[in-house]
């Protein structure tokens, strides 16, 4: 397993996108530039990805999250949160992003709305555990979860918002299948405790190594600006 990386190779998630969508909350391609450019205007974050990596949108992505719930649940989840998934795999598929991912990167953005009761408790613990419940999988089997990095992150190191409080992950976890994989997460909480926003990607830990600079250059790219009104 890959150990932590020194301070001098931490990562400062800063503003590297060259063209932003102008309008909505859409998905964006820029073929000249080898890469695709997400945008949510609505909610002020922005990414890209390699121009080969294969972007699920919103919708796709809201139907396989909401395939099992009540028609009035997936329409409080659509309301409440927004989301896309990549896949850098030939074949690509969301059971890479939601059940297993293969030796190609995938990942996950996503911006939801806190309710009442969750803006009285959030912490920086709450946002370590916005994609998968570490501490509670590390509860159960301490063996499962191996932290790499951890690095708390202030709003000058997103772009343009003030006030945004976060915190960058590298870690290992153990799969179901006893697959070692290898997330970067980075999830930020607004100055009002209303929105979060997070990224994560990551693949196994093999993937992980032979794909780090892509995947760190993804992580780079989440940037976090005013919404437009």
């Amino acid at each position: 397993m890959r150990r932590g990386a020194g301070a001098g190779e931490r990562l400062g998630l800063r503003v590297r996108l060259g063209v932003l969508a102008a309008t909505g909350a859409l998905v964006t391609g820029c073929a000249s530039s080898g890469y695709t450019y997400v945008a949510n205007t609505d909610d002020g974050a922005y990414f890209k990805v390699p121009g080969d990596w294969h972007v699920f949108d919103a919708d796709e992505v809201h139907e396989r999250r909401t395939a099992e719930v009540t028609p009035e649940r997936a329409e409080r989840m659509r309301t409440a949160q927004w989301a896309i998934a990549f896949d850098a795999d030939p074949e690509p598929t969301l059971d890479h992003v939601f059940v297993e991912p293969s030796d190609h990167p995938v990942g996950y953005a996503r911006v939801r709305d806190l309710d009442g009761q969750e803006r009285d408790q959030f912490s920086l613990a709450s946002l370590r555990n916005e994609f998968l419940p570490l501490d509670r999988i590390s509860q159960q089997d301490a063996d499962r979860v191996e932290p790499l990095e951890v690095e708390e992150i202030g709003s000058g190191e997103v772009g343009g918002e003030e006030g945004l409080r976060g915190v960058r992950l590298v870690f290992n976890i153990r799969a179901a299948s006893g697959a070692v994989l290898t997330y970067q997460q980075a999830s930020f909480v607004d100055a009002d405790t209303e929105k979060v926003y997070l990224i994560a990607l990551g693949c196994t830990a093999d993937c992980y190594e032979d794909n780090r600079r892509a995947i760190e250059e993804v992580a780079r790219s989440w940037t976090i600006k005013e919404p437009r009104s």
